[in-house]
């Protein structure tokens, strides 16, 4: 297994899914302040995404980033998140965050093994 491998099954995936078990959890009157706190990750995936501006990183020793172009998906999930937490108060805003940890995982089995 490569080291990147091994830092997105040991780092990335399991950081994200704390944040869907947060946001699950989290205290109902508190779910707009994460849904506010998600909205920087929402827009600096698209803001990465719309400049081309992170082609490669350290998380990746000095490679390629291949989920370049997932970067839409994953912002347009956490600004779901973000609407639901903040304007319709939806506790079951959790499933977005949820939704991109499917989509991560699943990405990952495709870019690796597919």
């Amino acid at each position: 297994m490569l080291k990147q491998q091994k830092l997105f099954l040991s780092m990335c995936i399991p950081f994200r899914i704390l944040l869907v078990l947060i946001a699950k959890y989290l205290s109902h009157k508190y779910l707009a302040y994460m849904g506010y706190l998600m909205l920087f990750p929402a827009i600096g995936f698209a803001a990465i995404y719309l400049t081309n501006s992170r082609k490669t990183g350290l998380e990746v020793f000095g490679g390629k980033i291949w989920w370049n172009d997932l970067r839409p998906f994953h912002s347009l999930l956490y600004f779901a998140f973000a609407y639901n937490a903040v304007v319709l108060n939806n506790k079951s805003a959790w499933i977005y965050l949820l939704a991109d940890v499917i989509l991560g995982i699943s990405a990952f089995l495709v870019h690796y093994y597919v």
